[in-house]
């Protein structure tokens, strides 16, 4: 495998990283949302639990900067189930969103992966000679190991394989013993 070819696969995986970092970010922020939604929520459930134990002749006041306002108990009531509707609403779509995110972020983990997994077996030693298959103790050294399945370095050395008789290198590196 030439220089080039690997200082181009490492560009992806580069690429990759910094898109999964970016997914990470944005399901950071939808998760601080979705915590500020449930406070908000809360407090007007209680809000609204409040208006239950209210009767018809209590007065109810509106805070308005530094100063309260009287306001019609009825209208009071519909403005806080429209803005438990509105929250709630909200919820469902910040919901939608995390499931989105952390779908993308797990697909975009695994393409991290295996991209770091093929540009260390292309620039390990054993990638490039068949006949030096590396030791468990090699593959336990390796950062790589623990996010990386079995089947996932059988698929890699399959990209291995296929990248050097692309290049005329020959066979694929030696099995991996489990």
């Amino acid at each position: 495998m030439s220089d080039t070819q690997l200082a181009t696969l490492q560009a992806q995986l580069q690429s990759a990283s910094a898109a999964y970092q970016v997914i990470q970010d944005d399901l950071s922020n939808a998760v601080e949302i979705r915590q500020r939604l449930d406070a908000q929520l809360s407090e007007n459930e209680q809000v609204h639990k409040e208006f239950t134990g209210l009767g018809p002749n209590n007065q109810v006041y509106k805070l308005i900067g530094p100063i309260l306002v009287k306001q019609d108990q009825s209208e009071a009531r519909a403005n806080v189930e429209k803005r438990i509707e509105f929250i709630k609403g909200e919820i469902k779509r910040v919901e939608t969103q995390l499931s989105d995110l952390t779908k993308k972020s797990e697909d975009k983990k695994s393409e991290v992966s295996r991209s770091a997994l093929v540009a260390h077996l292309l620039s390990s030693r054993w990638a490039t000679s068949p006949t030096s298959a590396p030791s468990r103790d090699t593959m336990t050294d390796s950062f790589l190991f623990p996010l990386c399945s079995m089947m996932q370095i059988v698929q890699a050395q399959m990209v291995v394989q296929g990248l050097q008789q692309k290049a005329g290198g020959g066979p694929a590196a030696a099995k991996i013993q489990a």
